[in-house]
């Protein structure tokens, strides 16, 4: 008589979109894969770049929306519950805020264990909206819920160790592969003739969401308001994303005829090549947990310019990898840019300064520290 195969542990990923695995968890899913696990991912799928159709993961659709009290959320939470009851998952790993508060308000109604939860960047934060910290009792209450919390950055570790989890690790971010990333094919030529600049053109980039916390506009109202100064007449911006305020982008950057100044790139497969052919990376967000892309601009070799908060502090160190400004005051962009611009001969020198630094965050640092959590549950 032939021996029963036994059936393959079963883990569930829990995210709002369906398009934050194939950006964040594609070296999560091939871990569990190779700890003998069968995995699944749980969301909206409405939004999908389809990284995840090649891995052999399960996707699952789950339509949770963006508003965390949406009556849809809630009816949602209770689906997934019994969703999860049914399968009888063996692990639940919840990312971000949505998926992280009904990820594990379901798997505690299903009684499911151990239930992990990525806190990809807090929304209350030091300095920041005193209307976020709404989000502070719900994150401690929650992590009653949480077997293990992670944290991508210090000062978010440092805020959670007054929770209640089981266990609180600080991870350095999601992981970044300097290696592939350095090793990239730059194409000015290419770029430039693409987006219709001049070769001789200062290239500046951001790589983000197209939405209000990105703060893309900061970085055009400064080109706006300096277009007639002579230093800046060869800066061209680019702007590589999407989001809820792509037309409002698009339509400020006619409106103030800024088409040969400020170009939208839209959502791109080539970042690396295009980084690799840029001079600036500028990184504007008012809030970040612990960016990929100011990780894979660093990976890439460029000085950066970027607001000092959390998160950012940890990657960019001031006047050594680039230049740190204070986002909440009108002038320290500004002030920046004009140390920027008066540093160039520096620049070759800060880029190599951060693509040193950036190798502690590589994907090799990341992947071993959750192997061995993976491993011990």
């Amino acid at each position: 008589m032939m021996a029963k195969e036994l059936p393959s542990k079963k883990a569930l990923l829990v995210s709002r979109m369906g398009n934050f695995f194939g950006k964040f968890e594609l070296n999560n899913v091939a871990l569990l894969q190779s700890l003998g696990y069968e995995v699944y991912c749980a969301a909206n799928f409405d939004v999908d770049d389809h990284k995840l159709d090649d891995t052999g993961a399960h996707k699952v659709e789950f339509k949770f929306v963006r508003s965390p009290l949406a009556k849809q959320n809630i009816s949602e939470c209770k689906r997934l519950s019994r969703y999860m009851k049914e399968e009888g998952f063996d692990l639940v790993h919840c990312h971000m805020p949505v998926g992280g508060v009904y990820g594990r308000i379901a798997a505690h109604k299903a009684g499911i264990h151990p239930v992990l939860y990525t806190a990809h960047g807090f929304h209350f934060l030091s300095h920041g909206p005193i209307q976020n910290w709404i989000y502070y009792p719900v994150e401690k209450f929650l992590s009653r819920y949480t077997d293990i919390l992670f944290t991508i950055n210090q000062e978010d570790y440092k805020r959670a160790q007054k929770f209640h989890m089981g266990k609180l690790v600080y991870l350095p971010g999601v992981g970044v592969n300097t290696e592939k990333i350095a090793a990239a094919e730059g194409k000015r030529e290419k770029l430039c003739l693409e987006v219709g600049i001049p070769e001789d053109s200062t290239i500046w980039l951001s790589v983000g969401d197209i939405n209000k916390n990105k703060n893309h506009i900061s970085v055009i109202r400064f080109l706006e308001k300096h277009r007639e100064d002579p230093r800046y007449q060869k800066v061209k911006y680019l702007i590589c994303g999407f989001g809820p305020d792509e037309e409002k982008l698009k339509s400020y950057i006619k409106e103030h005829d800024l088409e040969r100044i400020v170009y939208y790139l839209g959502r791109r497969t080539d970042i690396y090549q295009i980084l690799k052919s840029i001079d600036v990376f500028f990184m504007p967000s008012i809030r970040e947990g612990l960016s990929l892309a100011l990780m894979e601009a660093m990976a890439a070799g460029l000085p950066v310019v970027c607001g000092s908060i959390r998160g950012n502090v940890e990657l960019i160190d001031d006047l050594q990898g680039g230049y740190l400004y204070d986002v909440h005051t009108e002038d320290g962009l500004a002030q920046a840019i004009e140390k920027l611009m008066a540093g160039r001969d520096d620049w070759d020198k800060l880029g190599a300064y951060n693509q040193e630094k950036i190798k502690k965050f590589d994907s090799s640092v990341v992947k071993e520290k959750m192997l061995s959590i993976y491993k011990s549950l």
